[in-house]
């Protein structure tokens, strides 16, 4: 009895000393929780972390447990407005839990400064024994205690060059437990000066912002900006906007009516922008048209679907620029840039105006035949005709070239179209073929006015009518299962087109146009060169015909202008089978003769020793009538009687 007393309390003691060790290696680490300063009605959380470095099993719990009004603690459970959340590291034999508290809507039942119950704590478990606890409050900060700050006027229109002076007054200053630090004046974001508050400004605090002459870049939104202490804790900012408008106008002599014109001249295919001289903010302004020789005016040409037209501005108070993308005789006329007017056509009033002139005579033009279309063997002759000379005086002609297909053919250089050596000669394209196709440009680069150099171009298309050399016989190609095949089709032509047609075996209908219908089949085709089918991975059921036809509407039809492949499909062990036929016979074979040799020893004459002093001798021979045997016994050693 003695020794199981003495076990028993060495058993405690160990057990003492292990839960010791436990609580000791459990605590609330940081980041600790810290005291929560929140707006009524607004969400809050907290979180606290525990750490485990004992290595035990025992179960790491952090719980959550409010004071009340007799200082006593209890555990705070979830309900509809607070929630737990948990998370746990692991970090070899240390373990953290994160515990968070989620209040969903803070009210002053929760604060730790009203009500009966009071400051917060949380506590670290180590199974159900509570190892460590840190305390911290709860603050529900109510819409009364926050400062309030107004600007005036809040929204002002100015005119270019009038005075303005915005002011920021304190109209409520909150509860006493608020400090008041700072003010500050922004515009657009920007910091334009802040002061700091003394102790005679926090009751009647105003803050005066003077700008003087203002402009263009004077508009924008305008904040004050209050820095506070809520409960001298909680740094917070209160605010309050003004914006401030520019009335938009023409400056200086585009001011009151728009019959100062602004001439700009642009050659053919040149860009052209027009900037408008109206200043504001935020600008705002409608671009109209009036062209040559019409009487319409065509209003608020800013939203057009022509992408020629580009309205842009680089930054909120720079001007509005028109841009017109490759300019034609068309868009000669009037432009107007011109103060909002619901898209009317007035353009005599509060509108500047743009006269667009295209200079179109002085550059010289080039003509060559039009696109056409050739049969194989054809000749063609290309020329390329000076149809307008231009300003001969101002426009020099420096070069003139042929190309084909942006490839440099000829040149000459300083043409004279009055002396046939000296200019382009025609091109000669005798017996054409597939390679003669393509497009032929005749480009002319004169020097517009000496300064300007400029490109005068005309294209040409040549078409080579596609054919097909219709073969003697079939083409056939054997492929084996799973591998590709490739059909090269014999018709030509430029730009080549064919469709390809199926007929499979043991089917009546021709599927037309398969060209790339599917991923099984590919055509593949070079500027110049045939048109290739292929077909991936070929399978039993691609056995068949394949046609290449010349253009006929994916009709069926392929008696005519088609070239016929025949495809068969082997067994990839085809060329094995002859073998295997030989290694069958060869083992059919040697089974014969196996059987054969057994049965004939097994006619022989067997010898066997009985008891180690007797032979026995059995043999059998075949009459015609039947077998008959004999049997003889002998004794060991005894000589044998015929």
């Amino acid at each position: 009895m003695a020794d199981v007393a003495r076990i028993l309390l060495l058993s405690v003691s160990i057990w003492l000393v292990q839960s010791v060790r436990g609580a000791n290696d459990v605590e609330i680490v940081e980041p600790r929780p810290k005291s929560v300063y929140a707006f009524e009605f607004d969400s809050a959380n907290v979180t606290c972390v525990a750490l485990s470095s004992s290595g035990t099993n025992e179960t790491l719990n952090i719980r959550f447990m409010r004071r009340d009004d007799f200082f006593d603690l209890h555990e705070l459970k979830e309900d509809k407005n607070v929630f737990f959340k948990s998370q746990i590291q692991q970090e070899g034999e240390n373990k953290k839990l994160f515990r968070t508290m989620v209040i969903k809507n803070l009210t002053r039942k929760y604060d730790s400064s009203y009500g009966n119950q009071g400051g917060y704590e949380c506590h670290a478990f180590a199974g159900n024994r509570s190892v460590d606890q840190f305390a911290f409050n709860v603050y529900a900060i109510e819409k009364s205690e926050v400062p309030k700050v107004t600007v005036t006027p809040h929204v002002q229109v100015l005119k270019n060059d009038e005075d303005l002076t915005l002011f920021c007054n304190l109209t409520n200053r909150g509860s006493d437990g608020t400090d008041l630090e700072n003010m500050f004046w922004f515009k657009d974001g920007v910091l334009l000066n802040s002061i700091p508050i003394g102790e005679s400004e926090k009751v009647t605090l105003e803050l005066s912002l003077k700008i003087g002459s203002v402009g263009v870049k004077d508009g924008g939104i305008y904040s004050c900006l209050l820095g506070v202490k809520l409960r001298r804790v909680l740094e917070h900012n209160v605010s309050d906007d003004a914006l401030i408008r520019i009335a938009t106008w023409f400056p200086g002599k585009h001011a009151k009516t728009n019959m100062h014109n602004v001439e700009q001249k642009s050659f053919k295919g040149d860009n052209m922008s027009f900037e408008c001289a109206a200043k504001g903010f935020p600008l705002e302004i409608e671009w109209k048209l009036k062209k040559k020789n019409e009487d319409t005016v065509q209003a608020c040409i800013n939203g057009t679907t022509d992408e020629r037209y580009k309205i842009q501005r680089r930054t909120a108070h720079d001007p509005y620029v028109l841009t017109i993308s490759d300019v034609q005789y068309s868009d000669r006329g009037f432009y107007y840039c011109c103060l909002p007017s619901n898209c009317s056509d007035n353009v005599k009033d509060n509108c500047q105006r743009f006269v667009l002139r295209v200079r179109g005579d002085e550059i010289p033009t080039v003509k060559v035949p039009d696109s056409s279309v050739l049969n194989v063997g054809d000749d063609i002759t290309i020329f390329c005709n000076l149809t307008g000379r231009g300003n001969e005086n101002s426009t020099p002609l420096k070069r003139i070239s042929w190309f084909k297909d942006g490839k440099l053919l000829r040149s000459v250089r300083n043409p004279d179209p009055d002396v046939k050596q000296d200019f382009l000669d025609p091109l000669k394209l005798p017996k054409v073929d597939v390679r003669q196709g393509g497009t032929y440009t005749c480009l002319l680069e004169v020097k517009l006015r000496h300064i300007k150099e400029y490109n005068v171009t005309d294209d040409t298309f040549i078409k080579i009518a596609p054919w097909l050399p219709k073969p003697k016989e079939d083409i056939e190609k054997k492929a084996s299962k799973g591998s590709n095949v490739s059909f090269e089709c014999a018709a030509k032509g430029f730009p080549l087109e064919v469709e390809w047609k199926v007929k499979k075996k043991n089917e009546d209908t021709v599927q037309a146009c398969i060209n790339g219908s599917s991923e099984h089949y590919k055509v593949h085709q070079d500027t110049f060169g045939p048109s290739i089918l292929t077909l991936s991975e070929v399978d039993y059921t691609d056995r068949g015909f394949y046609y290449c036809c010349l253009p006929s509407n994916c009709s069926k039809n392929v008696e005519d202008k088609c070239q016929r492949f025949v495809l068969r499909v082997r067994d990839p062990l085809g060329p094995l089978w002859p073998f295997i036929g030989i290694v069958v016979e060869a083992l059919v074979l040697f089974l014969i003769i196996f059987i054969a040799e057994k049965r004939k020893k097994d006619k022989e004459k067997g010898v066997k020793q009985v008891d180690g002093r007797l032979e026995f001798s059995y043999s059998s021979t075949d009459d015609g009538n039947g077998t008959r045997g004999q049997v003889r016994l002998r004794k060991m050693g005894e000589i044998p009687v015929a």
